[in-house]
Order: structure tokens, then C-alpha cells, then sequence
């Protein structure tokens, strides 16, 4: 029985074609994932420019002589009663923006808690105490984690945060976070990142489990962007028990028009002074995102 084999040439070349996109297809996305740093350097770093800006500022200045001629008889009668109205609305709006904010020191017994010596120093102690033997006039926590990129994302992508706070009694704290992200790609080449948090912090809220607060400062990113933006967020910690509590921040700002934004939540197990800690974090720099898990530790002085 002889076999006949037929040759396609055409089923060849379906074939080979289809291997060579499938070549090309998985070098792209290497190359694409193995770029997210570099992309989220030229997002900052270029500049944006609006279309419509001449024709607006021509309607501005077509619109401004008309706006003068009616601001000058507009203000011709302003009266009293108006300007009384205007003091009583900024009163309220102040009076909401104080006592939302900065809380009101009379009435609520959780603001006048201490700081304490270290977070879990007893069995119903967080980070604010009311009881004298435990609390402390400042404290420095120091932490650092290692992060990597979800390995579900084909990046080979890692960083480094270091946390600083810098607590003055139960008032404020400051609090500066440096990130260091690595990426590397083309099996040669590392891209490199770094970025800078300058804030101020105020817990709000003050109760020995759970604190909760916000912070307002400054963002900054280097490796040749050198550009910094208003940075604002927020921040709480709920303290399980004598050992374990969950920590969550967020953070937004904006450098040159693009977001550059970060969100943290990891689990602390805490031994006296020191800490353990396994989480999850999450950043928006310019267009790309970064997911990392991480893990780390700290000390409270």
C-alpha cells in the first residue's frame, strides 16, 4: 500500500506566516511592557499644548472690555446687604470646613488622645492612647518594603519604597515617602524611576483602634523629570488586636497636566517596637500603572 504525500504551498505558507505573527506579536509586548517607565518619563516630560488657546484668548480679550463696562456699573451698586450676605455665607462655609477638618476639640473626647510610645503597646492601644504611662511627646516610625510587579502582567518590574513619619505629640506629622522603581527589558536594559512624597499629615480622627486622617504636600519626580506637583490624600489604620492592623493610604497629584497617583493597603503584624508587613500597592504615573506586591518591616523610635 503506497502512501502519496502532497505538498500545499500554500498551507505551508498560511503556516509559516502565522508563526512569524505569533514571533512578532509576543516581541511586541515584550517590548511594550518592558517600557512602562520610559512611557510614564515622556508623559511628564512633554509638554501640553491646547488647540483652542488662540482662539480663546482672543475671545477673552473681545470679551474683557465688554465684562469692564459691566463690572463698572454692576459695582456702582453693590450695597451693604450684599456684602453682610457674602460674610454670612464665608462664615458658614468655615464653620463646615473647621469642624469637618480640624474637629472640635470641646465636644470630642478622641481628639485629646496621646500619641503613644509604639503602636500595640498594650491590648487597647493603636497609635493614640488616653492613658499617660503609654503615650510620648514624639515618635519616628521608619519602614521600608520590596515590591514587586504582579507576576500576572509579564513585567519584570520591581521598586523600593522607604516611609519616614515624624509625629510631634497627637497634632501633626510629617511624612516622606520615597519610591524607587526599577524595570528591565531587552535583557540588558534597566529603566529607572524615582519619586519623592513631602506631606504633612493630621489624624482626624483619634480613637485607639482606628485613626484616620489626611495629608497635603508636595510630589516629586526625578531621574531627569525633575518636576513637582501639589500632592494631597489620605490615610487610616484599624488595629485587629494586640498584633495585627491594617494600613491604607492614598495619595493624587498632578505633574505637568498627567496624574501621578499611588494607593498602598498592607497587613502589619507587630513584635514591641518592630513590625512586619505584606501588602499591595498601586501606582498611576502618567498613562501606565504599576501593581506590586510587597513586603518589608519597620521600627518605631
Amino acid at each position: 500500500m503506497e502512501l502519496e504525500f502532497i505538498f500545499n504551498p500554500n498551507l505551508f505558507l498560511q503556516k509559516k506566516m502565522k508563526k512569524t505573527f505569533l514571533v512578532l506579536l509576543c516581541t511586541l509586548s515584550i517590548n511594550f511592557y518592558g517600557q512602562k517607565i520610559d512611557r510614564s518619563k515622556k508623559d511628564l516630560e512633554s509638554k501640553k499644548t491646547s488647540s483652542t488657546n488662540s482662539s480663546s484668548t482672543e475671545n477673552q480679550s473681545n470679551s474683557n472690555s465688554l465684562n469692564d463696562n459691566n463690572n463698572n456699573s454692576k459695582s456702582s451698586t453693590t450695597t451693604v446687604e450684599d456684602l453682610e450676605t457674602a460674610g454670612f455665607f464665608l462664615k458658614i462655609i468655615s464653620f463646615i470646613f473647621y469642624y469637618s477638618v480640624v474637629g472640635d476639640y470641646d465636644n470630642e473626647d478622641h481628639l485629646h488622645n496621646n500619641l503613644a510610645k509604639y503602636p500595640c503597646i498594650d491590648k487597647y492601644v493603636g497609635n493614640y492612647t488616653n492613658k499617660e504611662k503609654y503615650a510620648t511627646k514624639f515618635r519616628l516610625d521608619l519602614e521600608n518594603n520590596f515590591l514587586i510587579e504582579d507576576l500576572s502582567s509579564g513585567n519584570t518590574s520591581y521598586a523600593n519604597h522607604f516611609k519616614a513619619k515624624a509625629h510631634f505629640k497627637q497634632y501633626f506629622y510629617g511624612q516622606f515617602d520615597n519610591r524607587l522603581l526599577f524595570e528591565k527589558y531587552d535583557n540588558s536594559q534597566t529603566a529607572k524611576l524615582a519619586m519623592f512624597q513631602f506631606n504633612i499629615g493630621y489624624d482626624r480622627v483619634r480613637i485607639e483602634h482606628f485613626n484616620f486622617g489626611f495629608l497635603i504636600g508636595v510630589n516629586t519626580v526625578a531621574s531627569g523629570i525633575n518636576k513637582a506637583g501639589f500632592n494631597y490624600g489620605l490615610h487610616a489604620d484599624f488595629f485587629l488586636n494586640q498584633k495585627l492592623s491594617v494600613d491604607a493610604t492614598a495619595q493624587w497629584s498632578t505633574i505637568n497636566s498627567e496624574p501621578v497617583n499611588s494607593f498602598e493597603i498592607k497587613g502589619k503584624y507587630h513584635l514591641n517596637r518592630k513590625f512586619f508587613s505584606l501588602g499591595y500597592e498601586h501606582l498611576r504615573i502618567g498613562t501606565p500603572t504599576y501593581s506590586y506586591v510587597s513586603i518589608g518591616g519597620g521600627y518605631y523610635f
